[in-house]
């Protein structure tokens, strides 16, 4: 089983992580490959964004 796990990091005019978000794409991503996903941040961070920074981590979860 593939699971990816998206973590995207916001900062702020001074360079600032004001904050973290994560949530996981619900199927195996294929390589060079666009792939929806969502996070959430609170409303009242939104107007504070200056940058943004997108992760994806792949873990392999081995059937037994």
């Amino acid at each position: 089983m593939n699971i990816a796990q998206v973590l995207a990091t916001y900062y702020d005019s001074n360079g600032k992580v004001i904050w973290v978000s994560d949530g996981y794409v619900d199927r195996a991503l294929l390589p060079q490959t666009p792939e929806p996903f969502a996070v959430d941040m609170p409303d009242n961070t939104v107007g504070k964004v200056q940058s943004y920074r997108v992760t994806v981590n792949h873990y392999i979860r081995e059937q037994s």
